[in-house]
């Protein structure tokens, strides 16, 4: 799970796939964190699930980009 100051591109990667909390209260993110340490976990687990998969699409599409 992920910690991290209101950042906008931590924040937009907090909120979008739920990883953790973008804040300035840190004391409350980490019991919110602590309390929810599973979901979480989760969530970051799913997310690296997503981003790998779409990764490799990513890849193949630069490649044929640059073939052309």
């Amino acid at each position: 799970p992920v910690l991290t100051s209101k950042n906008p591109p931590l924040q937009e990667l907090c909120n979008k796939y739920k990883i953790g909390i973008s804040t300035d209260d840190y004391w409350s993110a980490i019991l919110e964190i602590s309390n929810n340490y599973e979901l979480y976990k989760n969530n970051v687990l799913n997310m690296q699930i997503k981003t790998m998969a779409i990764l490799p699409m990513q890849t193949m599409m630069l490649t044929l980009r640059r073939k052309r």
